[in-house]
């Protein structure tokens, strides 16, 4: 009898799938209109590979609400990381990454530089680590869950990718747009009978 309850634990505890994790985000989680414009078509299919490669990540969207023009542009997004009701990842301009960082707006990528370049090559290279934030996104630094951090930088990791870079491209070409493209990128993604029509 006690063999068979433990086999039957040991199937439920290996029947449990992890659970999806699921992080907000102000940019790059396709709205409702996003199929009616190219830019939001390419979202969608950055968006869409994301989900193939990572089913278990959902982004959503989250807005910031409020929008204001000019300097007080960055208002809306202050006021929500001082509330604790900011998106966990968020558009930042890439030359406020630095103060944002220091002001413990955002938090520092150090620790997910990959292999392919280290803190110490950024630096010996001039370049500091806050450049390595990739398409403007960061973590909010309100964001505390350790999977909701591990699955953000997954979705900013993989939106700098080549390969959203070619759900890109594939999208503009597919539109008919493949001449907005960089003819190297066309020739990167395998268009090349593309580039002879232009």
């Amino acid at each position: 009898m006690a063999r068979h309850l433990a086999i039957a634990l040991l199937l439920v505890v290996f029947s449990v799938r992890a659970e999806d994790v699921t992080f907000r985000t102000t940019d790059f989680a396709p709205g409702p209109d996003a199929a009616f414009s190219l830019d939001g078509k390419a979202q969608l299919a950055v968006y869409r590979a994301f989900s193939r490669k990572y089913p278990d990540i959902k982004p959503e969207g989250n807005p910031t609400g409020l929008r204001f023009e000019g300097a007080a542009g960055e208002a809306p997004l202050l006021m929500s990381i001082a509330g604790g009701t900011a998106p966990n990842v968020i558009h930042v301009n890439g030359r406020q990454s630095g103060s944002y960082i220091e002001r413990e707006f955002l938090l520092p990528l150090d620790e997910f530089v990959t292999q392919e370049i280290t803190a110490e090559q950024a630096r010996e290279n001039g370049r500091s680590v806050t450049e390595l934030h990739m398409r403007g996104l960061g973590i909010c630094a309100t964001t505390k869950d350790r999977a909701k951090i591990n699955a953000a930088w997954k979705f900013i990791h993989f939106v700098g990718s080549p390969e959203a870079e070619r759900e890109i491209v594939r999208t503009y070409v597919e539109n008919g747009y493949g001449g907005f493209i960089n003819p190297e990128k066309l020739e990167q993604f395998g268009y090349d009978e593309y580039l002879m029509s232009l």
